[in-house]
């Protein structure tokens, strides 16, 4: 696991993948590579040329300014990486129509094992000689090079698998114990069980143990639990299988209090049940929380009033038609830095207040339904979202739709966690699903 790397601002050039649909790259002042001679001229790769955090895909997406034809590449592309030199793929790049784009695909010899990435802080050369000719016949006379280093991560952070195999449900991370906490199917039958991994002072895990949850030891004959948050000092549990949602205080040894609150939703159906896939988050001091769910046909997002008016109440915070009427939808909710909402339906995430305004949106046609997604933000206001193996971060400000910061394939996290320290932001994470492995991402802002 690499950890040496000092904390580098992304390049210029902002990550935006080349053939992914409704992406536009855009350019900086100080993308400067060119080649000697009358032949083609880099304007943007993707990666970017002196990306500190480049992404892991197995190739290299570059824009040239006038077109090329990819079987006349052939043999003018190689990458180096510790592991030597050889030859790229060339094609074109896949779903655009730009004669413009060339993609080179790196060989086995510079991936991981499973030859579908680049590993961690590789620093990854590519050199387009001087021979490679443009469609017009035009060639350099002077090789051009490209250069970046892939942003850091580990997939085996933390191996669980002996002790809980498969089903992991939420992450969380209490700073007040220095821990990340997740949901396993436990030692007991149909019983949700909770795992406290502790960090030491370098963040690298030590062993993990199990926490009990007593509320739920009577209820029901459900398997586990997917919803886990810790926000306003309170770790949030949503246990699908029970419809029910209850919330602990942290204790200073890393166990939990008897919940404050134990409660199901008492609405008229279709709202009175939290799904599988449920969860909650806590907005500051007035611990409302909002309850998300992927595979029931809800009205809505609901809210729940821990701690407000006497007898707490559940209520729906934000109706489905505001959203385009989606199948399915998640909700996340900050106080950083200022409070806010965001919540994510088929094809869109929106940002919204307190009192249920939408000030913002942003389209994300990649999104299906049911899809499982994770939300958070940092404490700049950034937002991370993930689905599928994608994890991307979006500055939200204004009302013309987000800027995406940050876009990281290969990696599942749809389940993750964020610990900040400085303008250092470590993305613990998981599949939602799959094995208790879990992983690291680090950012560097």
């Amino acid at each position: 696991m690499a950890r040496a790397l000092a904390g580098n601002a992304l390049g210029a050039v902002a990550l935006a993948l080349l053939g992914a649909p409704g992406c536009v790259l855009v350019l900086g002042n100080d993308y400067e590579v060119s080649s000697a001679g009358s032949g083609p001229q880099v304007v943007a790769s993707v990666p970017a040329n002196g990306d500190t955090q480049g992404a892991i895909q197995p190739y290299i997406e570059i824009r040239f300014d006038r077109p090329l034809n990819p079987l006349q590449a052939t043999g003018h592309v190689r990458v180096t990486t510790v592991a030597g030199t050889f030859f790229a793929e060339t094609v074109a790049c896949p779903g655009v129509s730009d004669p413009t784009c060339l993609r080179a695909g790196y060989p086995p010899e510079v991936l991981d094992a499973n030859g579908t990435k680049v590993e961690s802080a590789v620093d990854v050369t590519v050199t387009l000689d001087a021979g490679l000719p443009g469609a017009d016949g035009s060639v350099n006379e002077t090789d051009t090079v490209l250069g970046y280093r892939t942003f850091e991560y580990d997939p085996s952070f933390y191996d669980d698998t002996n002790t809980a195999s498969y089903n992991l449900g939420g992450i969380a991370y209490v700073p007040m114990v220095q821990s990340l906490y997740y949901l396993v199917p436990g030692p007991a039958v149909n019983a949700p069980s909770l795992r406290r991994l502790p960090l030491d002072a370098s963040l690298a895990p030590t062993a993990a143990e199990w926490i009990t949850v007593a509320d739920l030891s009577n209820y029901g004959t459900g398997s586990y639990a997917y919803g886990l948050d810790y926000t306003g000092s309170i770790l949030n549990i949503a246990a699908g299988d029970w419809n029910l949602l209850l919330g602990n205080e942290v204790q200073g040894d890393g166990t939990l209090t008897a919940s404050l609150y134990l409660t199901q939703p008492t609405l008229p159906p279709p709202d009175d049940v939290l799904e599988l896939l449920s969860g909650s988050t806590v907005l500051g001091g007035s611990q409302v929380l909002f309850s998300h769910s992927c595979c029931t046909d809800l009205t809505g997002v609901l809210r729940y009033d821990a701690f407000g008016t006497p007898g707490a109440q559940w209520s729906v915070f934000l109706t489905k038609d505001k959203m385009g009427n989606p199948d399915a939808f998640a909700a996340w909710a900050t106080e950083v830095p200022e409070p806010t909402v965001y919540v994510v339906g088929d094809t869109a995430i929106y940002k919204v207040l307190p009192d249920g305004t939408i000030v913002n949106q942003q389209e994300i046609p990649l999104f299906t339904s049911f899809e499982p997604v994770q939300m958070r933000t940092d404490s700049a206001g950034r937002l991370y979202f993930a689905y599928s193996d994608v994890l991307s971060v979006f500055d939200t400000a204004g009302s013309n739709g987000f800027t995406e910061l940050a876009h990281r394939t290969l990696l599942s996290a749809t389940r993750f966690d964020l610990l900040e320290d400085g303008p250092t932001v470590h993305v613990f994470y998981g599949a939602v699903d799959g094995e208790a492995m879990l992983g690291e991402q680090i950012f560097y802002w």
